[in-house]
């Protein structure tokens, strides 16, 4: 007679919960306390914002006023920033600046300027999501641009377009 064989059924992943108590228990491993967690108190002015420094204004930048004080948080609208490449990192980097408000004081100096001589590829539509496919062939800095002011129209990102330097060298050795 022929073996009998059994149908392969998928097993559940185990729980997560009695493995970690295991892992508390015998104390061979520690056990996860939080899937993700920052800590940055560096971060935080000193002394502390007071109160009213906290308090609401109405406009977006409110939670982060709320823990960094008014006055850090128009330290950041009046910074200058200059941004050198608008691929993966510069894509983050800007939409992050935007997000937080960074160089929006045009009045008070504030700037993002932006510089990148390349143009967009298909192949950059994956990871650099300013980028649309209408936007292929297009240079990024400028496409990188209007995207940031769509995120934060008080953000008016400069262009820097042709930000390269060609050096030729002769050197002329004597042999003697």
């Amino acid at each position: 007679m022929p073996p009998t064989h059994r149908p392969l059924t998928p097993h559940p992943p185990p729980p997560l919960g009695p493995r970690q108590v295991l892992k508390a228990c015998t104390g061979r491993f520690t056990p996860l306390k939080q899937f993700a967690y920052f800590d940055w108190l560096e971060a935080l002015p000193s002394p502390l914002p007071s109160a009213e420094e906290c308090a609401p204004r109405g406009d977006r930048y409110d939670g982060q006023r709320a823990v960094l004080g008014e006055s850090l948080q128009a330290a950041l609208a009046r910074s200058v920033w200059f941004v050198v490449g608008a691929g993966a990192i510069g894509c983050e980097l800007l939409k992050c600046l935007a997000l937080m408000g960074v160089g929006v004081d045009a009045a008070g100096g504030g700037a993002v300027h932006l510089t990148d001589m390349d143009a967009i590829s298909t192949s950059n539509l994956n990871r650099q999501f300013l980028f649309r496919p209408p936007d292929v062939g297009q240079p990024k800095a400028a496409v990188a641009a209007r995207a940031v002011g769509a995120i934060n129209p008080q953000l008016k990102a400069s262009l820097t377009l042709t930000l390269t330097l060609t050096l030729t060298l002769t050197l002329t050795l004597a042999l003697t």
